[in-house]
């Protein structure tokens, strides 16, 4: 019997501990209360053509290329031309700009180039490189910071040539293959995405 009565007491004493325990807690606890404001600010995406300019010593463009007046979204072209003799060629510079507040960096199938087929290609040069002396290479992941990262508060600019050549070391077979001068329906696209 004492045994039991020893048990009851060890029982009432645990729960009286474990009760005291708990408004001990309970008295320590307090609520953290945080309030404060953010301000998600709006973001534009604007990448684009600009300032086009044809090279001198161009053949003239059956239909030119151009960009819309103050398009700020327009980063495709097409342009048709006639190539009469070998050493013909037309040829300009375009800048893309970034005026957005997204930092952009070319998309893997960066660059889109159409309108000469394989028939056309034995012939044709189409190239597109940066307006560089060296005519840097064009390649995906190549970047363009957003506005407000330059000193002029534009995003960067970069300037690219885009030309498209009747071979000038066609061989003399080669010419008597073609029956008639070589009329190109072009498109050129640069494919940006968010970096």
């Amino acid at each position: 019997m004492r045994k039991r009565q020893k048990n009851r007491k060890i029982i009432v004493i645990a729960i009286a501990l474990l009760l005291l325990i708990s408004v001990g807690y309970a008295g320590l606890t307090t609520t953290l209360t945080i309030n404060g404001t953010a301000n998600i600010a709006a973001t534009t995406w604007k990448v684009y053509f600009n300032n086009l300019q044809v090279t001198d010593g161009s053949v003239t463009a059956t239909t030119a290329p151009s960009i819309p007046e103050n398009s700020t979204s327009t980063t495709s072209l097409s342009y048709t031309v006639t190539l009469n003799k070998p050493g013909d060629f037309y040829e300009f510079e375009v800048d893309v700009v970034n005026g957005g507040t997204i930092n952009a960096k070319l998309a893997e199938n960066g660059v889109t180039k159409g309108g000469v087929s394989n028939e056309d290609d034995t012939y044709v040069n189409y190239t597109v490189t940066y307006a560089d002396v060296n005519g840097t290479a064009i390649v995906a992941g190549d970047k363009l910071s957003k506005s407000g990262a330059t000193i002029s508060g534009i995003g960067d600019t970069r300037r690219v040539r885009v030309r498209v050549e009747y071979d000038p070391n066609i061989t003399a077979a080669q010419l008597n293959e073609l029956e008639d001068d070589i009329e190109l329906n072009l498109t050129f696209a640069l494919n940006y995405v968010q970096d």
